[in-house]
Order: structure tokens, then C-alpha cells, then sequence
């Protein structure tokens, strides 16, 4: 590859949770089995949905530890979660700025 890797431009706030998800589960693990595991780590998070992602229980993160086609650490798991809803309340909250995608995750900026 010859410089730097395309940028990356969110454009909802499931494009934000995506990328940030993406990054959460390549700590400590190679690319590229975060690769080949990504289209069923998106299904089991709702094609990272942000309402429907924060609306996963301890259930939902038991059933995915257990699911062998997503990569099955639970405080990655829970994280994704846990920054659903984080960007949720920071939405109701009103502290993102113009620039940031509205809760309405189909809505493009």
C-alpha cells in the first residue's frame, strides 16, 4: 500500500459506533481475524444499530460469549454497549456538536 490509509468519515451515529466497535476489537487481537469475523460481529450487534445495540442485555452479551463466529470476549462485548449507550445520553444530553450525526442513526450529515 502506498501512503496513508483512506480517512475514515462517519456520516450516522451507527457509522460512529461501527468504527469505534471495529477499534474495541482489535485491541490485543491480529486485524485480520477481526476481518474475518466482522459481518457476523455486525449481525449480532443489529448492523451496529446504536438504539437496538444499547438496548442489549446481560442475556444478549451471555449469548454472544458463547457464539463461536463472533469474536467472544465479554468486556469487548460489553463495551460496544456500553458505548451505545454512552452516545445515546450524550445525544439527549444536547452535547454533540453540529458537526456529529443525530440519534436518528439513518439520518446523513
Amino acid at each position: 500500500m502506498e501512503g496513508p490509509p483512506p480517512q475514515y468519515t462517519a456520516k450516522t451515529l451507527d457509522d460512529y459506533l461501527e468504527h469505534l466497535s471495529k477499534g474495541v476489537f482489535q485491541a490485543g487481537i491480529s486485524w485480520r481475524v477481526v476481518d474475518a469475523k466482522w459481518p457476523p460481529i455486525t449481525k449480532a450487534f443489529h448492523r451496529f444499530n446504536v438504539e437496538r445495540v444499547a438496548r442489549m442485555t446481560d442475556r444478549d452479551i451471555d449469548a454472544l460469549v458463547k457464539d463461536e463466529r463472533v469474536i467472544r470476549s465479554r468486556p469487548k462485548i460489553a463495551a460496544v454497549v456500553h458505548n451505545a449507550n454512552e452516545m445515546l445520553a450524550l445525544e439527549r444530553a444536547g452535547s454533540t456538536s453540529d458537526r456529529s450525526p443525530s440519534t436518528r442513526h439513518s439520518q446523513r450529515i
